[in-house]
């Protein structure tokens, strides 16, 4: 078996001896780390925390002070955020390969959405020490990450000039 149960995470602790060397086959599916070698897959593996969740079980919550990076390594989870009013807004579901948090990581900002496991699901996180340190030592996974995080605000960009051109109606 690849990963811990939560038991055996709970009392082998999440970095424990043995664990890591077959943890970095699951960093391989991260579309981040695409073409990194197996040693530097091994370095991050050794470097992150592992952790199951259940369907419907909350991963992170909004203004949560930890900074770290989550790599969905099995499963789905969805990005959303409430409402004052109530209303739940799904940003985003994330699927296993992708990566979320590297906002907090960079800006030191707090948690802008609830993010909550749509199915079982397996992800690994690292704090945000690591994962400057990744990016800065891999300059393939910064051109990556800059990718995806200009994709984001182009992604935002239409989605809100979408959202301002409807009619107060077609909002609510």
């Amino acid at each position: 078996m690849l990963f811990r149960s939560r038991r055996s995470e709970r009392t082998a602790g999440p970095r424990s001896a043995g664990a890591a060397p077959l943890r970095f086959l699951g960093l391989r599916g991260i579309r981040l780390f695409e073409g990194l070698d197996t040693f530097s897959l091994e370095e991050i593996a050794r470097q992150c925390r592992w952790r199951r969740y259940k369907k419907k079980e909350r991963v992170i919550s909004r203004d949560d002070v930890d900074r770290n990076v989550y790599l969905v390594i099995a499963g789905t989870v969805r990005v959303t955020v409430l409402t004052p009013s109530g209303r739940g807004i799904i940003f985003r579901d994330i699927a296993a390969g992708q990566v979320f948090g590297e906002l907090a990581a960079l800006d030191q900002g707090s948690r802008s959405a609830d993010v909550i496991a749509v199915d079982d699901s397996v992800v690994a996180s690292m704090s945000p020490e690591t994962f400057l340190d990744v990016v800065g030592r891999h300059p393939e996974v910064r051109q990556r990450l800059f990718r995806d995080l200009a994709r984001a605000v182009r992604e935002l960009t239409d989605r809100l000039v979408e959202f301002s051109t409807l009619d107060e109606i077609g909002r609510a």
